[in-house]
């Protein structure tokens, strides 16, 4: 048997020894710093955001490019039947917005770069085109990519590298069926990876992508998100569907039309336009009286009624309730008075008016109508 003293011995060996290991890899309570300081290492490296570094970021106001159809940074897509004149009010579209002036009612602000890829247009027709559109202007800010880069996913990384060298603002796609050399319309999972790689793209160089796409044979619905033909994933993975379609009881004159999807600001404008000669068009004023949605008498309800002082989610609801509009109405309109920098979040459930000083043009500062007269924030 081992005595008491002998035991105290064996366990002085063993502090010693253990000791003697705590030198040389010491045990310290520091493992929880070093845990965090290789947390931040890699967060650093990978680019990670926590949620409390995302909320402390400043939130940038939507910027809009052409009203309230087309906004930087945005994915959208251009429905319309072969031989709308799709092409045709791209060119305008396009040429205006690289001179920077008004098309079809509507101001660009400033003139842009654009970037289009047109494999619908024959190169003598599109000098043709051109030639009409500008008459004595060289716009030196539309750019035409040739057609042995014309496979945008092939050519990706010079699309990427134009862009940023050019400091483009929009990307045309017409078509993308063509853009992508696409096997299958109708299969979604294909679609979903044409638009992913759109959608990193318009991230990456924060460019607004137009990708333009054919109908099928059935009536356009002006208010149709999925009316391209094939695969419904393209709507999907979109930020704004347009709609080009002619009216029913006047085909000479075209609807461009918010297809029941805007989740950039929840709008659902239209404008008419019909042909003034080859190239061009002219705003046509509708005979039948306006009559806004909902969402937009809620919102200039929410506004007229609005000072500058703090204000409640529930106090805004119960207002808004007495004047007939529902509970998910008035959410959905407050998120986007939010997005387009008419209202603030002052703290949580609690908003305050913004008083407009920027030039940044937000869906409540373009008035359309089912007459088409469109009023600039200038002329109001």
């Amino acid at each position: 048997m081992i005595d008491i003293q002998s035991e105290r011995k064996i366990s002085a060996e063993v502090d010693r020894n253990n000791q003697r290991i705590n030198q040389i890899n010491p045990i310290e309570n520091s493992d929880d710093s070093n845990s965090n300081k290789v947390t931040i290492t890699l967060r650093k490296q990978y680019g990670l955001l926590s949620a409390k570094e995302l909320l402390e970021l400043p939130i940038e106001p939507l910027t809009a490019l052409w009203g309230p159809f087309i906004y930087k940074a945005s994915v959208i897509l251009l429905n319309g039947k072969t031989g709308v004149g799709k092409s045709t009010f791209l060119y305008g579209l396009l040429v205006s917005a690289a001179m920077g002036i008004t098309f079809a009612g509507i101001p660009f602000e400033r003139p842009l770069k654009v970037i289009y890829s047109d494999r619908e247009t024959p190169p003598n027709l599109r000098q043709i085109k051109l030639q009409r559109i500008c008459n004595e202007v060289r716009p030196d800010n539309l750019l035409f990519i040739p057609k042995e880069l014309s496979n945008f996913q092939d050519n990706l990384h010079i699309y990427r590298e134009i862009a940023l060298k050019e400091k483009a603002d929009i990307l045309a796609l017409d078509t993308i069926s063509e853009a992508f050399n696409t096997k299958d319309e109708n299969d979604n999972a294909e679609a979903v990876r044409q638009f992913r790689t759109i959608r990193d793209f318009s991230i990456d160089t924060g460019c607004a992508v137009i990708a333009v796409h054919h109908t099928g044979r059935s009536t356009l619905s002006e208010s149709d998100p999925f009316a391209g033909r094939g695969a419904t994933a393209r709507a999907d993975k979109v930020d704004i569907v347009l709609n080009l379609f002619p009216l029913k009881e006047d085909p000479s004159i075209l609807c461009l039309s918010i297809g029941g999807k805007d989740k950039i600001a929840g709008n659902d404008s239209k404008i008419y336009l019909k042909k003034a000669g080859n190239d061009s068009f002219e705003v046509v004023e509708r005979k039948e009286a306006y009559e806004a949605t909902t969402s937009e008498r809620c919102k200039e309800f929410i506004l007229a009624n609005l000072d500058n002082t703090e204000i409640s989610t529930s106090q805004i609801q119960a207002e808004c309730q007495k004047e007939g509009y529902s509970q998910p109405t008035v959410t959905r309109v407050i998120g986007a008075l939010v997005d387009t920098a008419k209202l603030r979040k002052t703290r949580r459930g609690y908003y305050q008016k913004i008083e407009s000083s920027t030039k940044h043009i937000g869906i409540d500062d373009l008035i359309f109508d089912s007459t088409a007269s469109i009023h600039t924030p200038e002329a109001r």
